[in-house]
């Protein structure tokens, strides 16, 4: 094996080692978009241009008892999901294409759903909505 081969190869596991290895580790990989949104008659509008080179963006507001994760499926279908884990009420932490509880382990898919346990009930869907550039999340 010559040099260069090596590198890419010694290269490679240390980025898996770094980034995949665990859930736990894949968490300080990833980078969250967070956004401070005004609630407006129940609803939170984001532009389409929040999404660009994301597949998703967390919702703040002091009014929301827990953020709100809205992964972007394609141009026209994005799901809304509250971070409040379904197990014990912790506030869950993106993790890549996962949801990750913190306290107890549990991890949802980015469309809500139990992917391991202790949580066996999925996680508070949204209603979404897409009108020209903008993403309508409904709160109710």
């Amino acid at each position: 094996m010559n040099r260069i081969d090596f590198l890419k190869q010694v290269g490679g596991l240390s980025l898996f080692t770094a980034c995949g290895a665990t859930t736990a580790l894949l968490n300080s990989c990833t980078k969250s978009y967070y956004i401070n949104a005004s609630i407006k008659n129940d609803a939170v509008s984001l532009n389409k241009t929040d999404f660009f080179e994301r597949e998703f963006v967390v919702i703040n507001n002091p009014e929301l008892e827990f953020p709100v994760y809205v992964y972007k499926k394609n141009e026209v279908d994005y799901v809304a999901l509250s971070m409040k884990c379904t197990h014990k009420g912790c506030q869950l932490k993106p993790a890549g294409k996962i949801l990750v509880c913190p306290c107890h382990g549990s991890e949802f898919s980015n469309t809500g759903k139990v992917m391991t346990p202790p949580a066996d009930v999925d996680l508070k869907q949204y209603a979404t909505s897409v009108i020209n550039d903008q993403v309508l999340v409904i709160l109710k």
